[in-house]
């Protein structure tokens, strides 16, 4: 499909949701229940039919280099965040200095890319973006959530983050995908045809909730200009340019490098202001950093594929 064709398409749901939400539609202004929709049925079943579209032979060689590079760029990225947040936002307190790593640090790899994904070069598309979100959301959930445990001085057991990584929806939904895929089983023609039609509204809905939070959300953003100059320098042109780096040292297809880019200019994804709710970090910081830094995210969007 035309990339203008599919930008026009991304762009349509997102600028009704804004405009809904000046409107003052719904009255209640509570949209959680098409989250929910989209979380716990929409972009699951979405995730296994397009893994059941596949063969392991396939994407094989796919899914190795999309989860080796999640976790190679996820695990030295994060190291370089550290000593730029401590060189500066020194003078942060450390429940703010932790905010700014988490959404420096985890992308949202999942709810913006996978629209443009699966508009752009389908299924295979969309399982090149679930492998990329399958290890940075487990790092996400579990050293993420051991980073945010740290700077608040709240206590964590292993255990129980393992187990909020593994039964968060889409992540679950991943992992039946890869049984389905490695597993001679097969999805079944009516079983698929349901799942594609509950997994296709996955995208315009996801979209429309993106631009409703966006034109609610977004309050004085002064009170916290660094640091959210800091997180989009670091999101925005140290991200892109690093994984651009290490790809002159990797041979990969032209669907793995688009992905990997895609996903390398992606704004700070949403599980972030919950981590920084459920350790007590600075919620009103993480409520500006993300919807700001999503917003912007949208017109750099086409210069991520443009780059690729």
């Amino acid at each position: 499909m035309n990339l203008h064709v599919v930008l026009l398409m991304f762009y349509t749901p997102i600028f009704a949701g804004f405009l809904f939400r000046k409107a003052g539609i719904p009255r209640s202004g509570d949209i959680s229940p098409l989250v929910d929709y989209v979380v716990y049925l929409a972009l699951p079943c979405l995730i296994i039919e397009s893994f059941g579209t596949q063969s392991l032979v396939a994407v094989y060689e796919t899914a190795v280099l999309m989860m080796t590079f999640s976790f190679i760029t996820q695990i030295s990225s994060f190291f370089l965040i550290s000593v730029l947040t401590s060189l500066f936002a020194r003078d942060m307190d450390d429940r703010s200095r932790a905010v700014v790593i988490l959404t420096a640090s985890f992308q949202n790899t999942a709810f913006l890319p996978l629209p443009i994904a699966l508009s752009l070069w389908g299924d295979r598309g969309v399982v090149a973006v679930v492998f990329y979100m399958l290890i940075n959301g487990f790092l996400m959930n579990t050293m993420g959530a051991f980073i945010a445990a740290s700077y608040s001085g709240e206590s964590t057991r292993m255990a129980d983050i393992i187990r909020s990584a593994l039964s968060y929806p889409p992540m679950a939904a991943s992992i039946i995908g890869i049984v389905i895929l490695v597993s001679p089983w097969t999805i079944g023609a009516v079983a698929s045809t349901i799942l594609s039609f509950i997994g296709d509204t996955t995208v315009p809905v996801i979209l429309f909730t993106i631009g409703y939070r966006l034109a609610g959300s977004v309050g004085n953003a002064n009170k916290f200009a660094r640091a959210c100059l800091l997180t989009a320098f670091i999101r925005f042109v140290f991200s892109p340019f690093l994984n651009l780096y290490i790809l002159d040292f990797v041979t990969t297809g032209d669907l793995e490098r688009s992905v990997i880019m895609l996903e390398a200019g992606m704004p700070p994804a949403v599980m972030n202001s919950a981590l920084a709710e459920k350790y007590k970090l600075n919620v009103n910081l993480a409520s500006q950093i993300i919807p700001i830094l999503t917003a912007v995210s949208l017109f750099l969007i086409p210069v991520w594929l443009l780059m690729t």
